[in-house]
């Protein structure tokens, strides 16, 4: 078918290098200065300009690894999970059963094969650039017309709400997605001339039947997993304070917040996280990615993401009640 289309350790923040100060003044002030005869002063950065932040800032590291290192105040107890989580988010999972113990109940259907495949070096993922490309690190959500509750879109009865394009042996994976570029050219007001490229997606080899006319596709980038502590601590009296969604104080900005089911709790809450706010904490993000993305059942979604159209699905063997345990799961909630 073709469519065209808080924890401290997971405070984590952009490791950047000390920002310069205000230019603009210093060089009229240093232009001033000179024609009085005066020495020209150097420009100075604002109060820890070159924390953007907090005291959680790591700057010691900067280049490839800048994405890796864990929140500057971090405690030794919390490193020693935050490394721990690390190497849960980089390590492969495996089919069960394996004698890899806590490592194995991947599958039956899944995106990925570890967290870091996505999310490589903590960064954001890449999409395909041709149809021989890998779609790892890119995925698609699937629903149909209508609404499920709290406005959640409406899942495909046979292939759920994402397709899942591998699968353990024995299970037939869902279909194979590809991507092509139609080039788009034209020209702005002033005649210079543009190019876009439109991505047409394509999903092959569908195993549980046709998906119909009105399906509707999401390409999902995989998003950089840093700093989503520091989103995770704005209270939300703050969130509610800045909710303004006719615009009231008339500086061209409306929105309003999402509420989203808690797992934990079964109350609605802020939404926070993914592409459109559908996880209200980054347990949550990341139970949902372990299940979604690599059908690792958790104590927040203890069931496989199996339809009722895919029996093998629903047979194979798993990794355990649940294949990733609470302390894992604490371990990369407190590294993302």
């Amino acid at each position: 078918m073709t469519i065209d289309s808080l924890s401290l350790g997971h405070v984590r923040s952009l490791n950047h290098a000390p920002t310069r100060g205000t230019w603009a003044p210093a060089i009229f002030c240093a232009g001033w200065l000179l024609a009085c005869g005066a020495e020209p002063s150097a420009p100075v950065a604002e109060p820890n300009e070159h924390l953007p932040g907090g005291e959680t800032t790591n700057t010691l590291l900067l280049g490839s690894q800048a994405f890796t290192m864990p929140a500057s105040n971090i405690t030794a107890k919390q490193e020693s999970v935050f490394h721990a989580g690390n190497s849960f988010f980089n390590q492969a999972w495996v089919g069960a059963p394996a004698s890899t113990a806590g490592r194995d109940g991947l599958g039956p259907l899944f995106n990925a094969r570890s967290c870091a495949a996505c999310h490589f070096k903590d960064g954001r993922g890449s999409p395909p650039l041709d149809a021989e490309d890998s779609f790892v690190g890119l995925l698609l959500r699937l629903s149909v017309p209508g609404k499920e509750a709290h406005g959640a879109p409406r899942p495909h009865q046979a292939y759920g709400g994402q397709l899942q394009p591998f699968s353990l042996s024995g299970v037939p994976a869902e279909g194979r997605p590809s991507v092509s570029y139609k080039k788009i050219t034209g020209e702005y007001a002033d005649g210079t001339p543009y190019e876009l490229l439109q991505p047409v997606y394509v999903i092959s080899d569908l195993a549980y039947g046709d998906l119909p006319d009105d399906i509707r596709i999401s390409p999902r980038v995989a998003p950089a997993v840093i700093g989503l502590g520091l989103l995770e601590a704005i209270s939300e009296q703050r969130l509610s304070d800045l909710e303004d969604p006719q615009d009231e104080n008339n500086d061209g900005i409306s929105g309003r917040l999402s509420r989203v089911p808690d797992a934990q709790t079964g109350e609605l809450t802020i939404g926070r996280f993914g592409w459109k706010n559908e996880q209200p904490s980054v347990r949550q993000q990341s139970a949902g990615a372990f299940l979604g993305d690599m059908g690792l059942t958790t104590s927040l979604f203890a069931s496989q993401d199996c339809t009722d159209s895919q029996p093998e699905c629903q047979k194979a063997t798993t990794g355990g009640t649940p294949e990733v345990s609470d302390k894992q799961l604490d371990a990369v909630e407190l590294y993302g």
